[in-house]
């Protein structure tokens, strides 16, 4: 017969123990053969030779992993079985954190602890990229660290009347020619785009390179093209003369 007392922390003071069939021969179970990052107490549960009926073996998981199954388990003695099979301890890692401008995928890559395995996605929001101009980033968790980068998701720059067909520019159009990504992509900032009109246009209110800054922000005003309108000649009116 076992004893426990409970403690003033109200938890017991021993493992409470598993009574088991009274056999007239006592049996044996087989040890465990453990894997990475388990341990088990006493050390006889994880050797070779065979442990008797009643024998108690308690497992836990080394730092950077964490259990799945049960942490006790007892020597039936009845055909080599145990009251529960060996858990499992899983390498993991830290979850990701919380960054303004973007949301993770699975939600449980925000978890304390994101199972080994798993990948995760981080997905800019609306008018955001990261600083190589991506709008999303993936990371795997592999033996208990992360592959990749967490890329933040910042603010970029768009351009509203950008594109890259010239036959486009009229005289009422207000646009002017860039390149189909400034056209397409929100702009990381630290990246330019380059402005031109074609033949008979020029640019105006603006300059031809503009550079994304902080805050989603172009460095000036966004230039457009008109027609480039020539006045004709004057020679003389009457006995007025040209200078």
């Amino acid at each position: 017969m076992s004893t426990l007392t409970c403690t003033a922390a109200g938890v017991w003071d021993h493992a409470v123990p598993a009574c088991v069939a009274a056999l007239s021969s006592e049996g044996t179970c087989s040890p465990f053969s453990l894997g990475v990052g388990i341990s088990v107490t006493p050390s006889d549960c994880g050797a070779t030779v065979p442990l008797h009926r009643g024998t108690s073996c308690m497992f836990e998981c080394e730092p950077g992993y964490f259990m799945m199954g049960t942490d006790l388990t007892y020597c039936t003695g009845v055909s080599n079985l145990w009251t529960a099979t060996m858990p499992q301890c899983k390498s993991y890692c830290l979850g990701l954190p919380s960054i303004s401008g973007s949301s993770l995928s699975p939600m449980s890559c925000g978890a304390l602890q994101v199972l080994d395995g798993t990948v995760c996605t981080r997905q800019c929001e609306m008018g955001c990229v990261t600083a190589a101009g991506s709008t999303t980033s993936t990371r795997t968790c592999a033996a208990g660290k992360w592959t990749g980068n967490d890329d933040a998701c910042m603010m970029g720059c768009t351009l509203q009347n950008g594109t890259t067909d010239s036959s486009l520019v009229t005289s009422g159009s207000r646009l002017y020619v860039t390149s189909a990504t400034c056209v397409t992509d929100v702009q990381p900032v630290g990246s330019s785009c380059m402005l031109s009109c074609p033949a008979n246009y020029v640019l105006v209110d603006g300059t031809a390179t503009l550079k994304c800054t902080s805050g989603g922000h172009w460095n000036g005003p966004v230039a457009k093209c008109i027609p480039s309108y020539k006045c004709p000649q004057v020679s003389s009116i009457g006995a007025a003369s040209v200078v």
